[in-house]
């Protein structure tokens, strides 16, 4: 059961990313409806997610619960980078600062201790 749930993620993210691809090729985004401009960061950040998902659980001995925190915190450097750039705002100094907090983000992250309330 656990292998097959892992190839099913592993399915949904090499599926996504295939999907991903197709989309940025095939589409101008001029002509694109304001709803279908998200399709990009939301399916980059899914990719990022799994593989970063994948990596730990593969390599770590950290609970799932932190895996996910971690890994959300991973893909969201490059999709908040991708955003920042689609409006012309992007500089060094905003890459720089970007990096930093998810770096903070994640190294809070590991250390954190999660308790479940009653």
């Amino acid at each position: 059961m656990n292998k097959l749930y892992r190839q099913k993620k592993l399915l949904i993210v090499l599926l996504s990313a295939v999907f991903l691809c197709l989309f940025i090729v095939s589409t101008d985004p001029r002509k694109l409806s304001a709803p279908l401009l998200l399709v990009p960061p939301v399916l980059l950040f899914v990719v990022l997610f799994g593989i970063s998902f994948s990596v730990l659980s593969a390599s770590t001995k950290v609970p799932k619960v932190k895996q996910k925190l971690i890994s959300s915190a991973l893909a969201s450097a490059p999709v908040l980078l991708l955003l920042l750039a689609s409006i012309g705002q992007l500089t060094g100094k905003d890459v720089v600062l970007s990096l930093l907090f998810i770096g903070g983000l994640t190294v809070y992250f590991s250390r954190a201790t999660l308790v479940r309330s009653p």
